[in-house]
């Protein structure tokens, strides 16, 4: 009674309006064939029964019973409590985190349609060669058609049946592993899954779990992760808006619960006849009016309402008008080919700058690499002069540890001269072996001091 009250007090006049104003809210759907749902089982519930006795397979010797009424109303029953368990999730909607999620299941639902409708023709595709290949000799029934969706659907999961995969070739492989027969004589001696073209199966099945598994469900997750990021953007507006429309119904229904609301219905049609015929029995047209304008605004519909006066109500059509203008000019303003080339411009302005600031990051890298590479080579250039300087030293030590045996005759005085001589001479190797090394202005006050030193000690 609530759902055909809430259909009648519709906004549409005409019951095709109607109809499809009411049915397209999803909610209003499910609710309407929970409520046919349990109508129909509570009905086969109620109806006598219809006993049928069966004798079993004589292994057994007992007999059951089936009640055809009873049964099918309470399978209908079992079946209608799926409706009413999903209709908790409009409830559940009101709540500031489950609305978002709700809402989002919602649109993954609709668009997975399009990506099942993909895997109904690969399962097809896939299913109907490989029953009739595995098995040619069936005979016709309903259950075949089963077969062809049944066991590749559940590959679709990860069950991929691998006891069934090929059983020509495992059969001989065991054979041949545990009686040691040799492959080709177990095949010609055992052919019973070995029907021709039994190869062919496992090489559809691989191509269709390739293309269901990676490319199918691959394709239904990015779907999904598109439609969550855009409902969690927009999630804090999504929640005010089921919340409104749960305030809204709240409030449009009666005040006394399922199922004491025939009471209240029972009364407000009382009510309403009562206004009808105190309108017609003082015949005043004043009352009349007022009485119709109650009838047509308030019989069965007790929801939220703003009665305004004439003036109030043109200003408030006044602003929607003027909204309404002000949304089409924007609509017109963005499709419109100027702002689209405004766009374009902007766009390739951000990336001329952005790829300015690349080509200067660029060069100024470049220097530094530069400047690292010149360093580089002063210090490989002063790298291997010290190496000559330390070769040329080894060189020269290996001289003066050669020199004092040749001067062990000398006395205390000779000893000072001597080590003065070989200080000179020294120098003067030094001189000799590094002139590619030393300048000539050098050379020339090393030749000096040791012509003073010389002097000195004679």
């Amino acid at each position: 009674m609530e759902m055909l009250r809430r259909f009648m007090i519709s906004a549409p006049t005409t019951f095709r309006e109607k109809w499809d104003t009411f049915f397209e809210n999803f909610w209003n759907a499910l609710t309407t064939f929970a409520v046919c749902g349990f109508l129909i089982g509570f009905g086969f519930r109620l109806m006598p029964n219809i006993s049928i006795s069966s004798n079993l397979p004589m292994a057994t010797l007992s007999s059951y019973t089936v009640s055809i009424k009873r049964d099918i109303g309470r399978i209908i029953l079992a079946l209608d409590s799926v409706p009413w368990v999903i209709k908790m999730l409009d409830y559940l909607s009101i709540h500031p985190k489950f609305g978002p999620y709700i809402y989002a299941a919602g649109k993954m639902v609709l668009n997975s349609i399009y990506v099942i409708i993909l895997l109904s023709i690969s399962l097809l595709a896939f299913g109907l060669p490989r029953q009739s290949i595995s098995f040619p000799n069936e005979e016709w029934h309903w259950l075949l058609i089963r077969n062809i969706f049944y066991k590749p659907y559940f590959m679709v999961y990860g069950e991929v049946y691998a006891d069934e995969i090929d059983l020509c070739d495992d059969e001989a492989w065991e054979g041949h592993l545990g009686n040691g027969i040799p492959l080709n004589e177990f095949n010609k001696t055992n052919t019973i899954h070995c029907v021709p073209g039994y190869w062919i199966p496992p090489i559809l099945m691989t191509i269709f779990l390739i293309v269901a598994t990676f490319l199918l469900l691959s394709m239904l997750i990015a779907t999904f992760n598109q439609i969550f990021d855009r409902v969690r953007r927009t999630a804090h507006q999504i929640w005010l808006f089921q919340r409104y429309n749960q305030v809204i119904q709240y409030e449009c229904t009666p005040c006394i619960p399922p199922p004491f609301t025939p009471i209240y219905y029972f009364y407000a049609l009382i009510k309403y006849i009562w206004r009808r015929y105190n309108s017609c029995d003082r015949g005043s047209k004043r009352l009349d009016e007022k009485n119709k304008h109650d009838d047509k605004h308030t019989m069965f519909d007790w929801s939220l309402k703003l009665y305004l006066s004439k003036e109030q109500i043109e200003t408030l059509h006044d602003f929607e008008e003027e909204c309404m203008e002000e949304l089409f000019k924007n609509k017109d303003k963005s499709k419109s080919i100027e702002e689209r080339i405004k766009i374009s411009s902007a766009k390739t302005d951000i990336m001329y700058t952005k790829l300015n600031n690349i080509e200067g990051e660029e060069m100024n890298v470049n220097s530094r690499l530069n400047e690292l590479e010149d360093k580089i080579k002063d210090v490989n250039e002063k790298q291997t002069i010290i190496i000559n300087y330390l070769q040329k030293l080894t060189e020269n030590q290996d001289i003066i540890k050669q020199r004092p045996h040749d001067f062990e005759f000398l006395g205390n005085e000779g000893t000072r001269r001597t080590s003065r001589n070989r200080s000179n001479e020294e120098a003067i190797i030094i001189n000799e072996d590094s002139t590619s090394e030393i300048s000539p202005g050098m050379s020339s006050e090393i030749g000096s001091n040791v012509f003073i030193n010389n002097e000195d000690d004679e």
